[in-house]
């Protein structure tokens, strides 16, 4: 039995004063606070019930931003994300998952079962839960200006990173992003959710849907500044490699486009390294496209377009509104 769909929203694009980390978690704060209202189509940002808004936290230590987490606006299993960092390595350092936790760089991870935030660097970021481990939403930081654009739904948020200048997207996102759509509660969450945290690694998308462990969309690999997707084991504290299933995408613009000029969309699943995991979350494959995009069918919003670049049509995928 499928959960309910999720809805994304988009607010509205910011850019960091500098590459500096205080500036580009500032400038996530702006795009994300509670303040922010409304959305970059006009709807309202609703923080409770059915609605998409996030409630996000800003930590400053000595008036200096570190940390932004946030809390969905239902309850889905307590989780929280968390993007993290600070000028020096902190002691004691930050529970990593993979990736080295360096300094200046920007990092993300995902609590479930969370109790009140601790601090961001312990072991624990929350004082109760299950945490993933930081991974780095991009090793390589470009120069500024560096410009955020996020996606909320009711239960995911994604995350697009780049140069206004080139139009490079790095990426990350987390939350309830899988569903089992099988029913069985061993393959769930005791609310059926799977909960998971990806990021596209050391640079910029490359190929974002080729089937590889660098600069990919929902690819895995097991070393520093790899690609990164893991999902919580349903009930435990444990992850997995999670990757999306192995079968080969041609995405080209006559492929991907029907006779009367819709643009056809495809479901995208996933498998962890011993057992299929479940669907992607109402993010779908589409034709290539610009990151960022809105995509309209008959003057009806369908979604935005995540790409691998902000500039280009390139390798896309589709956030369904």
């Amino acid at each position: 039995m499928s959960l309910a769909a999720l809805h994304h929203r988009k607010l509205t694009t910011v850019t960091s004063a500098s590459n500096g980390i205080v500036d580009m978690l500032d400038a996530i704060w702006t795009a994300v606070q509670p303040s922010v209202t409304t959305y970059v189509d006009g709807t309202t940002r609703t923080f409770s019930g059915s609605g998409t808004g996030w409630t996000w936290t800003r930590y400053q230590n000595a008036g200096v931003t570190q940390a932004i987490y946030a809390s969905p606006p239902t309850g889905s299993l307590a989780q929280r994300i968390i993007i993290a960092g600070a000028t020096t390595t902190p002691s004691p350092s930050p529970t990593m998952l993979i990736d080295t936790y360096l300094a200046n760089r920007l990092h993300i991870g995902l609590v479930k079962n969370a109790g009140n935030f601790n601090a961001w660097n312990a072991a624990a970021p929350f004082t109760t839960g299950q945490f993933t481990g930081y991974v780095q939403l991009a090793t390589n930081v470009p120069t500024a200006p560096i410009t955020f654009t996020v996606y909320e739904s009711e239960e995911t948020v994604q995350i697009a990173m780049g140069t206004a200048s080139a139009g490079a997207i790095y990426g990350a996102g987390a939350g309830a992003l899988v569903d089992p759509d099988t029913g069985d509660a061993a393959d769930g969450e005791s609310d059926g959710r799977i909960y998971g945290l990806w990021t596209g690694g050391s640079s910029t998308f490359a190929t974002m849907l080729t089937n590889a462990t660098t600069n990919v969309f929902l690819g895995h690999g097991g070393s520093a500044t790899n690609s990164h997707f893991v999902t919580f084991n349903p009930g435990l504290a444990t992850t997995a490699a999670t990757t999306r299933s192995n079968f080969h995408f041609s995405m080209t613009v006559n492929s991907y486009t029907s006779r009367a000029g819709k643009y056809p969309t495809i479901p995208i699943y996933c498998v962890t390294t011993a057992n299929w995991c479940g669907r992607v979350r109402e993010i779908r494959v589409m034709r290539p496209a610009t990151s960022g995009a809105r995509i309209d069918a008959s003057g009806v919003n369908k979604g935005y377009v995540y790409a691998t670049n902000a500039t280009n049509a390139t390798d896309a995928v589709l956030l369904q509104y």
